[in-house]
């Protein structure tokens, strides 16, 4: 089970990027993912075929989410000699407000996707076309929404299992703790637990995104809460790991457990 942000938000944001521009545009992506990462390969892939249709030429570097090395790459991008027409960021860590300062009277547009600058930020350094007129806009998914209504459907689909004597139990793998989606997928998870009282929330656990660090968890965690029958990831990655540590602990998948993540990488 998957809550999918279409990656039709990219189309979008490359057809608004070419909107004003006459010649081919030259598009810079921050991505904060790591090489191999199913989702942001997917989403730089999709990323690419719009570019390829509207004829603009797109650069991809890749942060491996190390903060440090991003902020540095959009240092590079932003006072090098070569600029780009447009940079498109995501505020992962919290990095934004650095990437916006870097991009102040370059002439650099800057586009915010999948994670933007969170309210607290906005109202220290204002919106996008205030303090920082070429930061044009941003685009981002419901992500409170989407893990409310993730858990919802989870506890829904287990309570239909559920026997007469048997208790609602679930394990949450979430991203990291400076990562707005991550904050508000749990924030949706939290709404929803609250709206159903008998269901136990075992363990929430940070595992950063990564499959083989959701892996490792689940395989101490499930045999400690032997009860479990529900896991909530906030991204598909780390719901693969956790799957995959079931499966070798001899439980199966959408029987013995269900799963339910966030994102669209299968």
């Amino acid at each position: 089970m998957k809550v999918k942000w279409s990656l039709r938000t990219v189309v979008a944001v490359v057809g608004l990027l070419a909107w004003n521009s006459v010649n081919a545009a030259n598009v810079v992506f921050l991505n904060p993912g790591k090489t191999g990462e199913e989702f942001w390969e997917s989403y730089t892939a999709f990323m690419q075929g719009a570019a390829d249709d509207l004829g603009m030429h797109l650069k991809v570097l890749t942060a491996e989410r190390d903060r440090d090395l991003m902020l540095e790459q959009a240092r590079t991008v932003l006072q090098g000699p070569d600029k780009p027409d447009y940079l498109v960021f995501v505020n992962e860590q919290y990095g934004a407000p650095e990437i916006l300062r870097l991009a102040k009277d370059t002439g650099v547009k800057l586009f915010a996707v999948n994670n933007t600058l969170t309210l607290d930020q906005q109202r220290r350094i204002g919106s996008s076309r205030e303090t920082y007129p070429n930061w044009i806009g941003s685009l981002v998914a419901n992500d409170e929404e989407g893990g409310y209504m993730l858990a919802t459907e989870l506890i829904r689909k287990a309570r239909a299992k559920q026997k007469p004597d048997g208790t609602l139990q679930i394990i949450a793998f979430s991203g990291d703790r400076q990562t707005p989606s991550a904050q508000l997928r749990e924030k949706g998870l939290k709404r929803a637990l609250a709206e159903n009282p008998d269901v136990r929330l075992c363990l929430l656990v940070t595992s950063n995104w990564d499959r083989y660090r959701a892996y490792e968890q689940a395989r101490t965690l499930l045999p400690r809460y032997k009860g479990v029958n529900m896991v909530w990831a906030a991204s598909d990655e780390m719901a693969f790991g956790a799957m995959y540590a079931a499966e070798d602990l001899g439980l199966k998948p959408g029987e013995d457990i269900l799963f339910a993540a966030v994102n669209s990488s299968r």
